[in-house]
């Protein structure tokens, strides 16, 4: 089976574990929503409604049959009342691609970080930014002094403070 029919079902099999349980857990991959969810944390997502999410909210949705887990940093409605999200992983300085309600596949609720479990927080937009512009300062001092600072650093850090 190729990679690409692998990840269509895989799609389709939280799709379904979503609508038929209300839940999904699955393992985090990647740095974009750096450093609140790590490469490897599992998150539990939930079915919501999407009158009840609100920004700073951490949701899942499928673009390409690839699942996404970012932020929500706007919520725009339209005249009839469709409610169109504006997301963005808290590690990245660009907005994804809108995404509509029917789109939204569910909201972290949970994530698991070895033994410790905790809910991700809800952040307005504006404490991310000032995290990221701390962050990317930290490394920017750390590069003028001739150390040197990276995800796997700051990962390694969080993992032995579980």
């Amino acid at each position: 089976m190729n990679k690409r029919k692998r990840e269509e079902i895989s799609v389709r099999t939280i799709r379904d574990a979503i609508e038929k349980h209300g839940r999904f857990r699955f393992r985090v991959k990647g740095v974009s929503m750096f450093p609140f969810l790590i490469d490897g944390d599992e998150v539990i997502i939930e079915r919501v409604l999407p009158e009840d999410l609100r920004t700073g909210d951490i949701v899942m949705y499928v673009r390409k049959n690839v699942m996404i887990v970012h932020r929500i940093i706007r919520i725009h409605t339209t005249a009839k009342g469709r409610r169109l999200f504006i997301i963005r992983g808290d590690n990245l300085s660009y907005e994804d691609q809108p995404v509509w309600e029917e789109d939204i596949g569910g909201k972290a609720t949970k994530v698991i970080r070895g033994s410790r479990e905790f809910t991700p927080p809800s952040f307005h937009p504006i404490v991310i930014s000032a995290a990221r512009f701390i962050l990317n300062r930290a490394r920017q001092v750390k590069s003028l002094l001739g150390l040197r600072i990276s995800h796997k650093d700051i990962t390694e850090s969080l993992r032995r403070n579980k």
